[in-house]
């Protein structure tokens, strides 16, 4: 695992996208009691979002896939973090449904857009002697922002101004936008 942890490139790929999945995971914890919570959005609202951002995923991604694959991936990445720093960051500033609605059709794009395009990016850094421990780093990327990530919104909602968690997310966001397309420039 030092090989791996000294892969300087490897490892800022990997924090950026443990940052931008600790904003991410909020979607499924944090936001529908947000909603319920905040602005008196009944989890029935919630469920027909998922919904509509399952048929979006359904009638879209194989397009979108196809479209990212002729970008350089890190390039993607970046695109991806905007999207979920323009979603996340609206749904601290709107009211009501449609508003909301929209914030997570962009989410969504920017879902489709990353996570077929991480997965690529982490297999194509490992030499194919070390996959294994280069892929097991990858998914504690994805471990650690769902262990942390609902226990830190949920003491953001509890404590402070809940539309903070938001801003917050998309602040986030923008730095792992910015890290992706440093990598881009460096590595691409």
């Amino acid at each position: 695992y030092r090989i791996v942890l000294r892969d300087f490139a490897y490892m800022a790929f990997t924090f950026a996208g443990m940052i931008v999945l600790l904003v991410y995971q909020q979607q499924y914890s944090s936001f529908p009691v947000y909603l319920r919570e905040t602005h008196n959005i009944s989890s029935d609202i919630y469920g027909i979002m998922l919904a509509i951002t399952g048929l979006e995923v359904v009638l879209f991604k194989f397009g979108i896939s196809r479209l990212a694959r002729k970008y350089h991936p890190f390039l993607m990445m970046s695109l991806a973090s905007l999207f979920f720093m323009i979603g996340f960051g609206m749904i601290g500033f709107v009211n009501g449904i449609a508003f909301f609605l929209f914030a997570v059709i962009t989410i969504t794009i920017g879902e489709m857009i990353m996570f077929p395009t991480n997965k690529t990016l982490a297999v194509g850094f490992a030499p194919a002697d070390m996959r294994g421990r280069y892929m097991a780093i990858y998914d504690l990327g994805w471990t650690i922002p769902a262990t942390i990530g609902p226990a830190a919104a949920g003491l953001n909602l509890d404590n402070y101004n809940p539309s903070y968690l938001w801003y917050i997310g998309a602040t986030l966001c923008a730095f792992a936008e910015s890290c992706f397309y440093a990598l881009h420039r460096w590595h691409g």
